[in-house]
């Protein structure tokens, strides 16, 4: 089904105007590092995300090799390179280093792009700071929404609770630590 998706995506892409890739790195259980790519395209007047791809890597995760298998995968779908105008990425010495980090890398090759900083990386970053009191808040607030979402039955009844208030939004997402990557 991801198959799918991405040659439905890279299709679009490729006829479509611009477009822009947020990636984001992170290690599974088995502490291998993962890459994710989502695009963002325009679509009947939308702004479109869609999951590209995930790929592991066995071993470093530097901004070249990260730079190598984005590239293949816009060489393999035949995608124009000068269409690719914005990156999202986490702030980590791999992504957005001077010299080989993966938005120099990019630059080389489609100067239009604009790097920005993972909104919820900054968010991360501002929260390390604060009072012990809106900390404890805070983690009790994430430990509550996770207890929520951990359990499908748990999940439905707050489903169910926020209908019955009128909520706009009924879901919740799971909260994780920001982990920042490092060059290798």
């Amino acid at each position: 089904m991801l198959e799918s998706v991405k040659k439905a995506v890279m299709t679009v892409l490729k006829k479509r105007g611009y477009f822009s890739l947020h990636l984001d790195e992170s290690t599974d259980v088995a502490g291998q590092a993962n890459l994710l790519i989502f695009g963002s395209l325009e679509f009947n007047g939308n702004i479109e995300e869609e999951m590209l791809f995930c790929q592991v890597f066995p071993a470093n995760t530097t901004g070249e090799e990260i730079f190598k298998c984005i590239d293949n995968c816009i060489k393999e779908n035949e995608v124009d390179w000068s269409k690719y105008v914005g990156l999202t990425t986490d702030g980590a010495g791999a992504m957005s280093g001077i010299h080989t980090g993966l938005v120099t890398k990019v630059k080389t090759v489609a100067p239009l792009v604009q790097w920005s900083h993972c909104s919820i990386h900054i968010e991360a970053l501002a929260v390390q700071g604060l009072d012990k009191c809106l900390t404890k808040t805070l983690e009790d607030a994430v430990k509550i929404g996770n207890c929520i979402k951990v359990r499908f039955e748990n999940s439905r009844l707050f489903g169910v609770l926020c209908d019955e208030m009128g909520s706009e939004h009924k879901l919740l997402l799971f909260d994780s630590e920001v982990r920042w990557l490092v060059e290798r």
